[in-house]
């Protein structure tokens, strides 16, 4: 499994933040969107170090 920096999650955030602008559907933007937030919490996580992925 690969860890992932919180830059790494801040460039998911940012790129599904993009894409929400890029569909007609409401819901499938605000799914988006709040997959955009899961990656910036992962973010934070990450920057606090209390994100711990094992390696496989």
């Amino acid at each position: 499994m690969t860890n992932y920096s919180a830059e790494d999650w801040r460039e998911r955030a940012e790129q599904a933040r993009s894409r929400a602008k890029q569909v007609a559907d409401p819901e499938a933007e605000r799914i988006a969107l709040e997959i955009a937030a899961g990656y910036d919490r992962l973010a934070a996580m990450a920057a606090k170090g209390a994100l711990r992925l094992a390696s496989a």
